[in-house]
């Protein structure tokens, strides 16, 4: 429903509060004073059908009275004197005390425009239709302002809509806007109106052979004289100081708990990024794992197959290696004797087949030289076959000299190293593998080798079961990284999850202390709206300040008060249809004479 300021009472308390006083505006200076009372009658539907006013007049003493109106019609309610009319001026003669007079008009228009709609069983339903139906009913009454009328009736008068049903056709009767009063077996409906008001107000009920009266309605001027000097509202308003202390913590807690918030997404970002590090790492450490526990498994597979190889050495013929050491150092020796020789012979035939090569070169024809021979025994055979042999030669010699000077360099080297002293020679290189070997067998024949090798075998059995060990638990740990590996990336998916909730729960928060401290700015205020709105309600509703004005012609004045008093149409019940009862043949008499039979 649509409404400003709606307060239901009983007429009762209208009355009480003054709304039905009169008399309250009149001129203190005017001859006259008058009362407009306007009855109206509309429609089922709220429509306006007939309209006229009772217009009242007090006079303190007689005099000859010029009223305004457009009036279809005009009708001395008081005595038989004559009333006149003329271009909407109203004269007549009137002695003191009361005089009243009535004045119909047509197309009236209302300060505000009435609306009621009926539905029956959640359909709507027209007025003349509704007549005895039974079901339920539900009836929507709207008032709206007329804009074309001054509105100054609009926004200082209050309504008191009524409505009564038939207890014996209406039950389970039900309003929201209104108050309900038993009024002997019928139920009283009614609701009020407030200046400046409008909207729609429904009432229902289960009915049965539905009939019902029209609304009644009555708008007088707002009327309430409150002692605002004796109205205290400082405890009320001063109830609101724990909320707003009570709402300025709340702000201060929602300050810190986004301060905290927005810590827990900062470090969560640094963790985060830390953490991506860790999964990095251990990535990287599960992609070289296979490699680690393939060349653990080759390790292992060479201690068993070396362990398995010493077990099964025989160490008994050790103690010969001493003499052969000792045959091997005399071999060397002697090799030494032939390597020193060998040197010699090389330096003699590396310096006879130089000189021979040398000799060869300077020997042998030029180039000049073999051209000319060729020139000159190109015309003798003999000469020329001497030729070719001659050229023959000497492409082979040339060819010797080239090898010769290839091989040179590897001769010369052989023959410096075969005859060079110290480190660079070969001779002292053998005097050391001579010198090792005999400290060799020296040691040897001091040493338990056969004994030792018995320790190493053992040592290495024991290294391969102890690598075994090694080894499983290397492959454990490496299933282990795999796992912690994957389990990072969980972890880690989780963690940017939590963190992203983190970041959004963040906002939130900020959003919420910003919230909160618009909520406590807007609480420390409520005290001072509230007076402000509880003096501007006092205000508005005070009818101090307000001076009746006529609704018939604005010429009209020294207007004591104007009322209004509207109905609606009733709904009625179908009339039964009587049948005319058709007398027999032979009318009354044959009747009468039957009686006698």
């Amino acid at each position: 429903m649509k409404k400003r300021n709606v307060i239901a009472f009983g007429m009762a308390g209208v009355c009480a509060l003054g709304f039905c006083q009169t008399g309250a505006f009149a001129a203190d200076n005017a001859a006259y004073q008058k009362n407009e009372n306007v009855y109206t009658k509309l429609s089922a539907k709220g429509a306006v059908s007939d309209a006229y006013v009772v217009n009242a007049f007090e006079l303190e003493k007689d005099a000859e009275i010029t009223d305004y109106g457009t009036y279809s019609d005009i009708k001395n309610l008081t005595d038989l004197n004559g009333i006149s009319q003329s271009a909407g001026k109203i004269t007549f003669s009137a002695n003191k005390g009361k005089f009243y007079y009535q004045g119909t008009m047509d197309d009236v228009e209302l300060p505000w425009t009435f609306s009621v709609k009926y539905q029956l069983d959640g359909k709507n339903i027209e007025p003349e239709e509704l007549g005895g139906k039974s079901g339920h009913v539900k009836i929507t009454f709207s008032i709206a302002q007329n804009e074309k009328v001054d509105e100054v009736f609009f926004e200082n008068y209050v309504s008191q809509v009524s409505l009564t049903l038939d207890g014996d056709k209406c039950s389970n009767v039900k309003t929201e806007d209104g108050t309900i009063a038993d009024s002997g077996s019928d139920k009283m409906i009614t609701y009020t109106i407030l200046p400046g008001t409008e909207g729609d107000y429904t009432a229902e009920a289960d009915v049965k052979d539905f009939a019902m009266d029209g609304f009644s309605i009555a708008a007088v001027p707002y009327s309430m004289d409150v002692d605002m000097d004796g109205f205290d509202t400082g405890d009320l308003t001063g109830q609101f100081s724990e909320l707003t202390d009570a709402a300025k913590q709340l702000s201060d807690a929602a300050a810190q708990l986004t301060e905290g918030m927005e810590q827990l997404d900062s470090g969560g970002s640094s963790l985060l990024g830390g953490y991506g590090q860790i999964a990095d790492g251990l990535a990287t450490l599960n992609k070289n794992a296979p490699a680690l526990t393939k060349g653990s498994t080759q390790i292992l597979s060479a201690l068993k197959t070396l362990n398995t190889q010493l077990s099964k050495a025989d160490f008994s013929d050790i103690d010969k290696l001493s003499g052969s050491l000792e045959q091997l150092s005399g071999a060397l020796t002697q090799v030494k004797s032939s390597l020193a020789e060998l040197g010699q012979g090389c330096s003699q035939a590396y310096q006879a087949l130089d000189a021979a090569m040398q000799s060869a070169s300077t020997e042998a024809p030029t180039e000049e030289e073999l051209a000319a021979l060729k020139a000159a025994a190109e015309s003798d055979s003999e000469a020329m076959s001497a030729y070719e042999k001659l050229n023959a030669r000497s492409q082979q010699l040339s060819a010797i000299k080239q090898t010769y000077q290839q091989v040179k360099p590897a001769l010369q080297a052989v023959c410096s190293r075969l005859n060079a002293d110290g480190e660079n020679s070969l001779v002292g290189g053998l005097d050391s593998v001579i010198s090792g070997l005999n400290q060799m067998s020296n040691a040897l024949d001091q040493t338990d080798i056969s004994g030792q090798m018995s320790q190493l075998q053992g040592g290495i059995s024991q290294l391969a079961d102890s690598y075994q060990e090694f080894h499983s638990g290397l492959v454990s740990y490496t299933k282990g990284v795999s796992s912690l590996a994957d389990g990072s990336k969980k972890y880690q998916s989780g963690l940017s999850s939590y963190l992203a909730g983190v970041g959004e729960a963040a906002d939130g928060t900020g959003e919420f202390s910003d919230g909160m401290q618009e909520f406590s700015d807007g609480v420390a205020e409520i005290p001072d709206q509230m007076q402000s709105k509880i003096d501007e309600m006092m205000e508005q509703y005070s009818s101090s300040d307000f001076d009746a004005v006529s609704f018939v012609d604005e010429r009209n004045t020294d207007i004591d008060s104007v009322q209004f008093i509207l109905t609606t149409e009733g709904i009625e019940e179908p009339e039964e249809e009587v049948e005319e009862e058709t007398e027999e043949a032979g009318g009354f008499f044959q009747r009468l004479l039957d009686l006698f039979r």
